[in-house]
C-alpha cells in the first residue's frame, strides 16, 4: 500500500493518498451478500404506512405504494421513531398480528443488543433493527418450534443458489454441512446466513462452545455485530441505511426492514410462545378415520418464497396471502399433503382452486395437482394440495423438491401465490397406488444434476 502511494502519488501528497486508499480499499471481513443474495421478486413483506405521517418527514408519499417509499425518509423515521415528540412516531402503527414475535426470538434480540452496547457503544444498535431484519428473512421464526437454549427447528433454508430464478450463483462451500446441499449454497437459520459467512462471522452468543446459525441467540448476535462493523453509528439514518444494504443489498429489502423496525420501536410486541415441537412437526387437520395413515411423516417446510406476480386487481376478485411460518408439509403412505393458514381480501361462500406444480430443486416438473379451498378463511389450517407420492420420488427414496402455488377464481385472472421448498420427502420402499382425485402429470424421465461448474461465485 505504501510503495503504491509512493509510486503514483508526489510525496507532499503520500499520506492523504495512503489514507484514502486505506478508506477505500477496507473491505469487510464477511461478504456483503450476507444473509440472502438479492432475488428476482422486490416483494418483501411490509406493513401499512401512514402517509400524513411520511408527509411530516418532509417527504411526498409516491403514487406507488408503500414499497416505494424512499429510503432516506423511512430511515430518519427507524432512526426518530424513539425520541421523545418524535415527527415519525405515526408512520407505522402494527395491528395485533404484526406484534407478534416468539418470546425466545424477542429476548434474544434485546440480548444481543445489550451485548453490542457493551461491545460497541457507539454503535446504538437497537433490538428493534434486528427484529426488523429477523421479520423480512424468516417472519421471525413464527410458528417453529424453539429449544430452552435457542434453536429453531425445522431448520429454516432458503432457496438453492443455482443462478437461475434470479438468485446469485454460489457453488457449496461447506460440504452440506450447514445446507445439507453439497451442490450449492442456501441460506441458513432465521437471520439467513450463507454458510461462507458464518464461518468467518459466526458468534456463539449463548455460551456452549458451538456457533449455530439456526440458534437465535448465536444468529442474533452475529447479525448484531454485522450491522456494527465498520464502526457504524446507526443513529445516523445514512449509515443505518448502509448497514441493512450491505445485509441485502437491495432497495425494495431495505425498505422493508426500515419500516419494519419502526413499526417495533412505536408498537410494543406482543411476546408469544412458540408452538411444542410435536404441534410443528404436524398440524396438519385430523383426518377421519378412513384416511389415516400409521406412517404419516412430517417433512420440513425450509422456505416460502412470495411471488412477485400482482393480486388480481378486480373487486370482484380475491387476492389471498399465505401466513409465512404456518405450512407444514406431511407424507402418508401414497400423498405429500401441504397445509396452512391464508387470509383472504373477500369473505363469501365461494370456493379458490388452487393449482400446485411440483418440480425438482434444478427445475424438472414432476406433477401438478389442483385443490378447492374456502374463500372464507379463518383461523382454522387448510389442506392446500395432496401431491402423489409416486410422481415426486422413487420408492424408497428421499429428495427436496419445490412447489409453486397459484390460486383461480371464475372470471378472474390467475394469482401466483409462492414457490414452497420442502426437504426430507421419502417414499416408502413400496408405494401403493395414488388414492388422490387429483390429475396428475406424469412425471419426465430424471437425470443426474450436471457437475458444478469451475467458474468462481459471485462474492467470491
Amino acid at each position: 500500500m505504501v510503495s503504491l502511494a509512493r509510486t503514483y502519488g508526489p510525496p507532499a501528497a503520500g499520506l492523504p493518498l495512503i489514507i484514502l486508499m486505506l478508506i477505500f480499499c477496507q473491505s469487510p471481513q464477511t461478504n456483503p451478500a450476507a444473509s440472502q443474495p438479492a432475488a428476482r421478486s422486490t416483494s418483501y413483506p411490509m406493513p401499512a404506512l401512514n402517509p400524513t405521517a411520511l408527509a411530516s418527514l418532509g417527504e411526498e408519499p409516491t403514487a406507488l405504494g408503500a414499497d416505494r417509499v424512499p429510503t432516506g425518509a423511512l430511515a430518519t423515521a427507524a432512526v426518530d421513531s424513539t425520541s421523545a415528540g418524535g415527527s415519525a412516531s405515526s408512520l407505522v402503527t402494527l395491528n395485533a398480528a404484526e406484534r407478534q414475535i416468539p418470546a425466545p426470538v424477542l429476548t434474544a434480540y434485546q440480548q444481543a443488543a445489550t451485548m453490542l452496547a457493551a461491545e460497541q457503544p457507539g454503535c446504538h444498535l437497537r433490538w428493534q433493527l434486528l427484529a426488523g431484519i429477523g421479520k423480512v428473512e424468516s417472519g421471525n421464526a413464527q410458528g417453529r418450534h424453539i429449544s430452552t437454549d435457542g434453536t429453531i427447528t425445522p431448520t429454516i433454508l432458503g432457496p438453492r443458489l443455482t443462478g437461475s430464478g434470479g438468485f446469485a450463483r454460489i457453488l457449496d462451500t461447506d460440504g452440506g454441512q450447514l445446507d445439507h446441499d453439497t451442490l450449492y449454497d442456501r441460506a441458513v437459520g432465521p437471520m439467513q446466513f450463507l454458510p461462507g459467512t458464518w464461518k468467518g462471522a459466526g458468534r456463539d452468543a449463548n455460551a456452549d462452545g458451538r456457533k449455530d446459525p439456526n440458534n437465535i441467540h448465536d444468529a442474533a448476535l452475529t447479525t448484531a455485530n454485522y450491522l456494527c462493523a465498520h464502526h457504524r453509528d446507526l443513529a445516523i439514518p445514512a449509515q443505518l441505511n448502509a448497514a441493512i444494504r450491505a445485509y441485502n443489498d437491495s432497495d425494495a429489502y431495505v425498505r422493508a426492514v426500515l419500516a419494519w423496525t419502526t413499526g417495533y420501536a412505536t408498537t410494543a410486541p406482543d411476546p408469544i410462545d412458540p408452538p411444542p415441537a410435536a404441534a410443528t412437526a404436524a398440524q396438519a387437520p385430523a383426518p377421519s378415520s378412513s384416511q389415516t395413515h400409521p406412517t404419516d411423516t412430517p417433512s420440513p417446510v425450509l422456505a416460502l418464497t412470495p411471488s412477485s406476480t400482482p393480486p388480481p386487481s378486480l373487486a370482484t376478485c380475491t387476492s389471498i396471502t399465505l401466513t409465512p411460518g404456518s405450512l407444514t408439509a406431511v407424507t402418508t403412505t401414497t400423498n405429500l399433503e401441504l397445509t396452512g393458514l391464508y387470509t383472504t381480501t373477500t369473505n363469501t361462500e365461494n370456493t379458490i382452486t388452487l393449482n400446485a406444480a411440483a418440480h425438482t430443486p434444478d427445475g424438472h416438473p414432476l406433477t401438478q395437482t389442483t385443490t378447492k379451498i374456502p374463500e372464507r378463511s379463518g383461523q382454522q389450517r387448510t389442506l392446500l394440495a395432496t401431491l402423489p407420492l409416486n410422481q415426486l420420488t422413487r420408492p424408497g427414496q428421499t429428495t427436496t423438491l419445490t412447489i409453486t402455488l397459484t390460486a383461480a377464481q371464475e372470471g378472474c385472472p390467475t394469482h401466483a401465490l409462492a414457490t414452497v421448498t420442502i426437504a426430507d420427502v421419502t417414499s416408502p420402499a413400496t408405494t401403493p397406488a395414488s388414492d388422490s382425485n387429483a390429475t396428475a402429470t406424469p412425471s419426465p424421465e430424471r437425470t443426474a444434476p450436471p457437475a458444478p461448474s469451475s467458474l468462481a461465485s459471485p462474492g467470491a
